[in-house]
């Protein structure tokens, strides 16, 4: 538990220190993880689809039942807001509140579920389409990285994708490339605090690598 402690504070602090090259790693990373879910199967991905489904539901109820003790002061806003609705509306009233004072995570709830509904529509092929999309416009990944600091805008929705949409073993190794390994050597960097030139440098080696595989 002391090593993961330090390793959450060593990227915390490689956050505040080089945000441009931590942005730089994270958009390298999310390549790396459309490179793996372009190899994913149709079916693999609607089993995903229903996991997140269920484990995001779960996380959100469980948010919902905590929120006297994670904020109580939305927490009693809440409750005022039901108070001075009318007779049959309270329940209504509170729950519409609770999405309102979290508008920013409950954006991003629903458009998770937008996101695993369209990936039953699609018969498990959108995270493949948007996987290889990825894939082809490596320049542009860490765009879809940054997260706004403005508190009503949502996080891109290549976070869900990131965090919902696991490779396949059978995909992690794509034209003799052990993806496992370039994510674990990035993440290494950043947890060890490199050196600037050091980082740019396996990202270049990452770009040219991956340029000449095409």
């Amino acid at each position: 538990m002391r090593e993961f402690g330090k390793t959450i504070e060593n990227i915390v602090e490689y956050s505040a220190s080089n945000p441009s090259i931590l942005n730089e790693v994270e958009g390298i990373l999310l390549h790396i993880h459309a490179r793996e879910i372009s190899g994913n199967s149709s079916f693999f991905n609607l089993k995903l689809a229903i996991a997140s489904l269920l484990i995001n539901f779960f996380l959100e109820f469980v948010a919902f039942l905590v929120l006297p003790f994670s904020s109580f002061l939305k927490f009693a806003f809440c409750i005022l807001v039901a108070l001075l609705c009318p007779e049959g509306f309270k329940i209504i009233g509170y729950i519409i509140t609770y999405f309102i004072t979290n508008f920013q995570n409950t954006t991003n709830y629903f458009r998770g579920i937008l996101y695993d509904l369209l990936e039953f529509i699609s018969l498990g092929n959108l995270s493949k389409i948007f996987a290889k999309s990825l894939v082809y416009n490596l320049e542009t990944c860490k765009r879809f990285t940054n997260d706004s600091t403005v508190w009503y805008i949502p996080e891109p929705i290549a976070r869900h994708f990131h965090r919902s949409r696991q490779p396949q073993y059978s995909s992690r190794l794509i034209s003799g490339t052990n993806l496992s390994t370039l994510k674990d050597m990035f993440m290494n960097l950043v947890q060890l605090q490199a050196d600037e030139k050091e980082v740019k440098n396996a990202i270049e080696q990452y770009k040219k690598s991956f340029r000449d595989t095409l």
